[in-house]
C-alpha cells in the first residue's frame, strides 16, 4: 500500500495543480466558502445589529475581487 501511495501521489498533486481542473472546481468552491461564512458569522453574532448583505471570497492566487458578490443576502 505504501508504494501505491509513493507512486500515485505525483499524478494527483499535477491535477490537482492544473489549471484546468482548477477552473472546472473553482466556482463551487468560492460558493461553498461563502455559504459557510455567513453560516459561521450568523451563528457567532460578528455582525451585532446591522447584519451583513453580501459576501465576497477571493482566492490567493486572483489578483481582485470578482465582479460580483459570491453570496447576496436578503435585507
Amino acid at each position: 500500500m505504501a508504494e501505491v501511495e509513493r507512486q500515485i501521489t505525483p499524478t494527483l498533486i499535477a491535477y490537482a495543480h492544473d489549471p484546468r481542473r482548477l477552473n472546472l472546481v473553482r466556482d463551487t468552491c468560492r460558493k461553498s466558502v461563502a455559504e459557510f461564512v455567513k453560516l459561521w458569522l450568523q451563528r457567532e453574532g460578528q455582525w451585532g445589529g446591522t447584519g451583513f448583505t453580501q459576501i465576497q471570497v477571493k482566492f490567493a492566487e486572483e489578483a481582485a475581487l470578482p465582479v460580483e458578490p459570491t453570496l447576496k443576502l436578503l435585507s
